[in-house]
């Protein structure tokens, strides 16, 4: 069932191209590379519901309390510009924050149209 879950639920990268799923290894807070064994790798995963400054406060307090590697997923339903650019800026400044931003949400927010 999860090996066909980009086809079914395509997300996308900042450059708005199809995310990688299959991914062969990971990048933690400290840049240690994790992989293809990830027991040692802790993924948090915040979903952001337009709420860009909570978000960042979010990630920030994460990243000051907590010492063991980790990753953090940001998932984007289709925010508004200003949490976009929120999110965009945290994926920016720290290399082991990654952002799913789905696509029928953002699709849907577009066209103002049912999904």
């Amino acid at each position: 069932m999860l090996q066909d879950i980009a086809r079914r639920y395509p997300f996308l990268d900042r450059e708005r191209k199809p995310l990688n799923l299959n991914r062969k290894q990971a990048v933690d807070q400290f840049g240690n590379r994790h992989g293809p064994d990830y027991n040692n790798l802790t993924s948090i995963v915040i979903i952001s519901a337009e709420r860009g400054p909570d978000t960042a406060r979010c990630v920030e307090v994460i990243y000051a309390n907590t010492p063991e590697p980790f990753e953090i997923i940001v998932s984007d339903a289709g925010s508004s510009k200003e949490t976009i650019d929120t999110i965009a800026a945290l994926e920016t400044k720290h290399r082991n924050l990654h952002v799913i931003r789905k696509v029928r949400a953002q699709r849907a927010r577009e066209t103002k149209g049912p999904i």
